[in-house]
């Protein structure tokens, strides 16, 4: 493709600008085969992929730069680079997932998808910002140099050289880091949108702890104190870690998520019904422990021999009363045979 670029875009005004979309696009097509090996998404369809693509393309660029122009984007500070740089970018990158997820909700495909599915389509919609935000600079840095070379010579050319040097490896940059740096943020906020899309019950918590984790890695990628340095590089090395924890181990938090769930779900347990359960248990237990003493009373009534009072302990157990077993109620003092034929005295 860019060797097919060169040749098409080769000359007229705005050719460099051409030149640009096909570096990104090709670029973004190469992260996207190998998010794809790592990801291995199961579910996920190229007409969802298409999908999130084309909303992206459309909606994504403008929508963060409103944002930005709105509040004022700032870099000189954590909170003001958080909150006017990341959020804005990040909520507009995530915006086109779990707007066709909401939509979709109830198609039996998109129900079907899960969190490392949904991973893979912030990551979709991640290199489609980062391939636009590439071409603008690109764009950019490529008029800088071209005011350089034609415009009036109010710099020594050693200096004309620098700038130019430093435009160029600015724009080549931008087309390779741009696009993953933002597929990987966009790709966690995807998870959480997975995981509010199963877990409904904590569906706005999981959205925006996915939203305010991306926003705080980018608002510290932009930050001026640490873009440019060795801070830079550990924010983009934590980032893609984050993303390849995720893509990789996201089960855990799911299971996480899934055990909250069900323990919020499950009914708890009134005194009221275990105060219940007690007394009617007490209530069988007694009423089987008075069953007993009728039955060791009948035993030893029937056992004792005839003008004697019954006496407890000469109750054995085992033993069967005549009386009681056979079905005939006897008569005190007048001797009985029992069903096995033994003589009885009542």
């Amino acid at each position: 493709m860019p060797s097919a670029a060169s040749v098409l875009f080769q000359s007229g005004p705005g050719g460099y600008h051409a030149f640009a979309w096909a570096f990104a696009v090709y670029f973004a097509g190469a992260w996207l085969l190998l998010l794809w090996v790592i990801i291995r998404p199961a579910n996920l369809t190229w007409k969802m992929a298409a999908q999130v693509a084309a909303l992206a393309l459309v909606l994504e660029a403008p929508l963060a730069i409103w944002l930005e122009t709105e509040l004022g984007a700032a870099s000189s500070s954590i909170p003001g680079s958080v909150l006017t740089i990341g959020i804005p970018e990040e909520f507009a990158k995530v915006l086109p997932v779990a707007g066709l997820a909401l939509y979709f909700s109830r198609s039996d495909s998109w129900r079907l998808l899960t969190p490392r599915d949904y991973l893979f389509l912030g990551a979709i919609s991640g290199l489609v910002f980062g391939s636009t935000e590439a071409v603008h600079y690109f764009t950019f840095y490529a008029q800088q140099a071209i005011d350089i070379i034609g415009g009036p010579q109010t710099i020594s050319a050693g200096q004309a050289v620098s700038l130019f040097e430093s435009s160029t490896l600015h724009a080549v940059w931008r087309f390779v880091n741009d696009a993953i740096t933002h597929a990987c943020w966009a790709g966690i906020s995807g998870y959480f949108v997975g995981l509010a899309m199963r877990y409904p019950r904590f569906r706005f918590g999981l959205i925006l702890f996915g939203l305010a984790l991306t926003s705080l890695l980018h608002g510290l990628n932009d930050l001026q104190g640490i873009n440019g340095n060795i801070l830079w590089i550990a924010v983009t090395m934590v980032s893609v870690l984050m993303f390849l924890a995720y893509a990789q181990s996201g089960k855990v938090v799911e299971d996480h998520v899934s055990a909250q769930a069900a323990a919020a779900q499950a009914p708890p347990a009134t005194p009221g019904a275990r105060s219940v359960v007690a007394v009617g248990a007490g209530r069988r237990a007694a009423r089987g422990t008075a069953e007993r003493a009728r039955g060791r009373t009948a035993v030893a009534g029937c056992l004792a021999p005839a003008g004697r009072a019954p006496a407890a302990a000469a109750v054995r157990l085992g033993r069967f009363p005549c009386g009681a077993i056979s079905g005939t109620a006897g008569v005190t003092g007048t001797p009985r045979r029992n069903w096995w034929g033994r003589r009885c005295n009542r």
